[in-house]
């Protein structure tokens, strides 16, 4: 398993840089207690070296984080080869998958990615504010200060902003911002495809052209009954996406949403027909 679940309740109790850091002790867990919790052993050094922030800084961060009840610590001394050192051993509950949408999967590789951490931090609350696990904010980033949404001043909101939109891992869209970073992944409501809201769709659709706009190409015009059928076919947009980064698709404009139900051979949801009442005739 490549990926990890993050509580959001737990996140947007931190500031980005914090945010990092707590991330980057969670993708470095085991499973144990029945896979309910998260356990490792990451050094402190180990957490600076990775995060870019000195170690006196890292310790404050996990201090918090136990004060918070986000994590426990148990630090222990260890013999080894080289003489007597300190483990610390950070136990992390799983969160619950079935409370709703307090929850996201996180991939390992997002800590390799090469953007700066503070970028990831802040990608990382933002993703807190999706519209129902869906990486889709329909926030405006003043209304995110006024309301104190997250631990951050509104000017360096913006700065973390325009970096991310820079390095196309934000995109901005007519309502909001799209995170099209593809180690954050989507978890959207199952829902059958007769029935999901074009909310849903649109959301969905929002995905598509960032991930379109990120590899230079002008996104086709939205159409709700062809992204039905992409939706029917692939619910999840991370997956769509993965289908999409393992294939050798032309980098000319897709002038329509067809083209990719062409492409992965996507079938038409079957409409149900409607059962006509029947005329009962009384002799």
């Amino acid at each position: 398993m490549n990926y990890r679940v993050i509580s959001k309740d737990s996140l947007l109790k931190l500031t980005h840089k914090e945010a990092f850091v707590f991330s980057c002790i969670v993708l470095n867990t085991d499973l144990e207690n029945d896979g309910k919790m998260y356990i490792s052993h990451i050094k402190e050094e180990t957490l600076a070296e990775m995060s870019g922030y000195s170690k006196k800084t890292v310790i404050s961060y996990i201090k918090k984080f136990e004060q918070l009840g986000l994590l426990h610590v148990k630090r222990e001394k260890m013999k080894g080869k080289l003489g007597v050192f300190d483990r610390n051993t950070y136990s992390i509950k799983i969160p619950d998958s079935n409370l709703g949408e307090n929850w996201f999967r996180l991939s390992y590789d997002f800590l390799k990615e090469e953007i700066p951490c503070d970028l990831k931090g802040f990608l990382l609350l933002l993703k807190c504010l999706g519209l129902k696990g869906s990486n889709t904010v329909l926030y405006s980033l003043d209304k995110i200060g006024k309301l104190n949404l997250l631990r951050i001043g509104l000017n360096k909101i913006k700065e973390l902003n325009r970096l991310g939109i820079s390095l196309k891992v934000i995109s901005k869209v007519e309502k909001g911002y799209v995170i099209t970073d593809r180690f954050i992944y989507e978890d959207l409501p199952a829902q059958k495809a007769d029935s999901v809201s074009e909310r849903i769709l649109v959301d969905y659709y929002n995905g598509i052209a960032a991930y379109c706009k990120r590899m230079e190409i002008k996104p086709p015009k939205y159409d709700k009954d062809i992204m039905n059928t992409i939706f029917y076919n692939c619910p999840n947009l991370e997956q769509f996406i993965d289908k999409m980064n393992n294939r050798n698709f032309s980098k000319t404009q897709i002038y329509s949403l067809e083209y990719f139900v062409k492409s992965f051979n996507f079938k038409k949801p079957v409409k149900k027909k409607r059962v006509e009442p029947c005329e009962i005739i009384m002799f």
